[in-house]
């Protein structure tokens, strides 16, 4: 049971750091465009507009898909217990790579966000309403 509880908390810790992050990047101020911290791609770093933009967009996201995860894992995780610690090893393991996979979502649309607002200079686009 105790490697249950521990491969429980780790399964978890994926969705709830996302949570974190994505509070840190849409509640927060990304501050001036740099190398180091925040959502970084060639089409967010532009200019500040975009900057901005991107992580809102993607820090709603994270939280959103945080959540969903969250409460995902934690169901199918369930069964596992009294497995023995292969099973729970194994089976934690693969919740863990498909956690991953709300974070390649995430970018894809925040990209695809990114180029439906602003064209290739960081200008944003004239709404064709």
């Amino acid at each position: 049971m105790g490697f249950w509880i521990f491969m429980f908390i780790m399964n978890l810790s994926i969705p709830v750091i996302l949570i974190l992050i994505g509070l840190m990047l849409y509640k927060t101020d990304p501050g001036d465009i740099n190398n180091y911290w925040g959502y970084r791609t060639k089409m967010s770093m532009i200019n500040k507009d975009t900057w901005d933009f991107a992580h809102d967009y993607v820090g709603r996201l994270f939280c959103k898909y945080g959540k969903i995860t969250l409460i995902i894992a934690s169901i199918i995780f369930i069964p596992f217990i009294g497995q023995s610690n292969d099973v729970i090893g194994y089976g934690g393991a693969i919740i863990e790579i498909l956690e991953i996979v709300p974070i390649f979502i995430s970018i894809h649309k925040t990209e695809k966000a990114l180029k439906a607002t602003f064209d290739k200079e960081g200008n944003r686009l004239v709404s064709k309403l």
